[in-house]
């Protein structure tokens, strides 16, 4: 294996293992695949000032759940205060997901530590 995958390995690895650290606070279920995508989109909408709607956030899960194991996933979220309900002010049957400043905080930091991660394994490659 060449020396550049088996580096990408570690950082991938560091990465998750990271990412168990951040969420495992809680309650401890917070695995990745379950919720990275719930996650990342949630707050990347929220920056981009478009927030999710709960329905939309629902289709970006990409693992393949039932519909009720995806509300459970979210309710769990909304429960643990990663997310938040809010209704759209246009159209008020319309519940949208946001993130809190928990779920804020704790992405941010570990995007950080992992982009540091990588690019202290990787050297300068990412930094160009």
């Amino acid at each position: 294996m060449d020396a550049a995958v088996r580096d990408w390995m570690k950082v991938l690895t560091a990465y998750a293992e990271d990412w168990d650290e951040t969420f495992r606070k809680d309650r401890g279920l917070y695995f990745t695949q379950e919720y990275w995508y719930l996650f990342t989109e949630c707050v990347r909408a929220d920056a981009d000032g478009e927030p999710l709607t709960r329905q939309e956030a629902m289709r970006r899960m990409r693992v393949s759940f039932s519909e009720d194991a995806k509300v459970d996933r979210i309710d769990r979220a909304v429960d643990d205060g990663w997310l938040v309900q809010d209704k759209s002010r246009s159209d008020l049957r319309v519940h949208l997901l946001l993130p809190t400043d928990k779920l804020r905080k704790a992405m941010n930091e570990h995007l950080v530590r992992t982009l540091n991660e990588a690019r202290r394994v990787l050297g300068t490659t990412l930094a160009q």
